[in-house]
């Protein structure tokens, strides 16, 4: 799994072509923290998970890290030597590779949000790209166009996704749209595109 503490609320992780949101009810409080000032809770409390589940997609991708980053994290959790980690790297994102045929999935954040790019080489096809979001009790598409995913009292939000072709260092905008099926799983309608060019899906968590 490749973990990551959003905004101090939720903490993401993946596993595979899962992507696992867990996070905190509102008004939920945290445990107390030690004398020494230091809060070493690994997980929210009183919280949902929300697990978006990328349906259809190779079962077993290769997971890429990218650009690494300075400095190595240590996690001594509970009091079971053989448990604790030192020396973990980080890297500044994560790439599914092949996740669906001719498509990557790149995770990364940016300025404090979650975003994650359908990276999809030329002639792959979007109507392939499905996700499913276990644990949510709904899931709609909101008038400005943002993907709202509630579980509770807990909501997931995702801005309209931006997507765009790259003409040398030009990118060039495309319609694109969230559409919700009567299963509840997500796909994303495109407007027209050059599909002998990559293309870029963009969403924000």
């Amino acid at each position: 799994a490749r973990y990551q503490r959003l905004a101090g609320k939720e903490v993401f992780f993946l596993t595979g072509t899962d992507a696992v949101f867990a996070m905190r009810e509102p008004g939920a409080g945290a445990s107390a923290k030690p004398t020494d000032g230091i809060d070493r809770q690994t997980e929210p409390i009183d919280g949902r998970v929300i697990r978006m589940r990328m349906l259809g997609a190779h079962p077993e991708p290769e997971l890429v890290p990218g650009a690494e980053l300075p400095g190595v994290s240590h996690y001594y959790l509970g009091d079971d030597p053989a448990q604790w980690r030192t020396g973990v790297r980080s890297f500044d994102s994560v790439r599914i590779a092949g996740a669906y045929q001719g498509v990557d999935v790149v995770y990364y954040d940016r300025d404090g949000s979650l975003e994650y790019d359908f990276v999809l080489a030329a002639g792959a096809d979007p109507s392939e790209i499905e996700l499913a979001f276990e644990g949510a009790d709904e899931v709609t598409v909101s008038g400005d166009g943002s993907l709202l995913v509630r579980a509770g009292p807990c909501e997931l939000s995702q801005v309209p996704p931006s997507a765009y072709q790259l003409r040398g260092e030009v990118r060039e905008s495309v319609v694109g749209r969230y559409a919700v099926t009567s299963e509840g799983a997500v796909r994303f309608n495109l407007g027209e595109y050059d599909r002998t060019r990559p293309l870029v899906i963009d969403p924000a968590v």
